[in-house]
């Protein structure tokens, strides 16, 4: 589908019928220091009620036990292995990518789980909508007390690059299914915005279709301290440069009213998880992990310094 090297290590995935026609979904999944996962999230691949699937599995470079893990795996003939140098997530995917085969492609990262019935119903609702180029469900959180929604209540369809660009309303690629040939259009994940590059994607896929949103768990997100998304800093600048990329530079632009509004979004989303880490250390007594904490939410969300959040917090202490 993609341009580009990959090494494969391993053997082609059974899941393909006999005849090894090319299957209907491609499942790519990029793996990276989550040996303790991985196999729970392969047993919901292979638990799905609709069957025709290939599984890519694409190792980045794991310093951990992760090959070892996968042998049974790999031996079984059931997945697809390949390997590579340790490049970003953003990078395993487009190498997944280019080996994939089917008309549709999943992502899955390797600490989520699917529900049984995730690739039937989102393989029927593609296949009679010609005009969507993704489908998608929502997340519910499990693991660390995280029982959360996302979205918290009904998703958007239709042509909706709009209200993309004012927020990212799809949390993870493994809540949505889309034509591979349209992710062959647009050239896969940009890899220079690793951290926020699904974002970047359904805002580039959005020109190309509308999409489709179906009420019903599409994914389970699992919560855990070594989630790639939990490191802030990193964060908050991976999504300014999908700002940056998609509405220029500075808020000066013609699109400085879109830019403030997205530029809140991404202080908001960012700072969140600095205030939790705050609270925890105020209830663990280390006042200046508090304070530290606190000064970050507030970089990343200047309006927070008149919120009733933060001084809670700092009254706690």
């Amino acid at each position: 589908m993609l341009s580009g090297p990959t090494r494969q290590v391993a053997c082609p995935s059974a899941s393909v019928p006999a005849t090894h026609s090319a299957p209907a979904v491609s499942v790519i999944v990029p793996t990276y220091r989550h040996e303790g996962f991985i196999d729970e999230t392969l047993a919901s691949v292979f638990a799905q009620t609709f069957r025709d699937f290939e599984v890519i599995v694409v190792n980045d470079g794991s310093p951990d036990q992760t090959t070892a893990r996968l042998r049974p795996w790999i031996d079984a003939g059931k997945i697809r292995y390949y390997e590579q140098a340790n490049a970003g997530q953003s990078s395993a995917r487009n190498a997944g990518l280019r080996l994939a085969r089917g008309n549709f492609v999943a992502l899955l990262d390797d600490d989520d789980v699917w529900p049984a019935n995730k690739l039937e119903w989102q393989v029927e609702r593609l296949r009679s909508q010609p005009q969507a180029v993704v489908t998608y469900g929502y997340a519910r959180g499990f693991g660390s007390n995280q029982a959360f929604r996302n979205p918290e209540k009904l998703g958007e369809s239709g042509r909706i690059k709009e209200i993309l660009l004012r927020r990212n309303i799809i949390m993870s690629p493994g809540q949505a299914l889309v034509r591979a040939k349209d992710l062959a259009a647009i050239g896969g994940f940009d890899e220079k915005i690793r951290g926020a590059d699904d974002w970047d994607l359904w805002l580039r896929l959005a020109d190309r279709g509308s999409y489709d949103y179906v009420d019903r768990c599409a994914l389970r997100y699992r919560v855990h301290a070594k989630n790639a998304s939990a490191d802030s800093r990193y964060m908050f600048g991976a999504l300014i440069r999908v700002l940056h990329k998609h509405l220029g530079l500075t808020p000066l632009s013609s699109n400085g009213v879109a830019w403030l509004q997205c530029r809140r979004f991404v202080g908001r989303l960012t700072a969140t998880p600095e205030l939790d880490r705050a609270r925890s250390a105020s209830r663990s007594g280390q006042r200046s992990e508090v304070y530290r904490h606190l000064l970050r939410a507030v970089r990343y969300d200047p309006p927070l310094i008149g919120s009733s959040r933060l001084w809670n917090i700092l009254l706690e202490n």
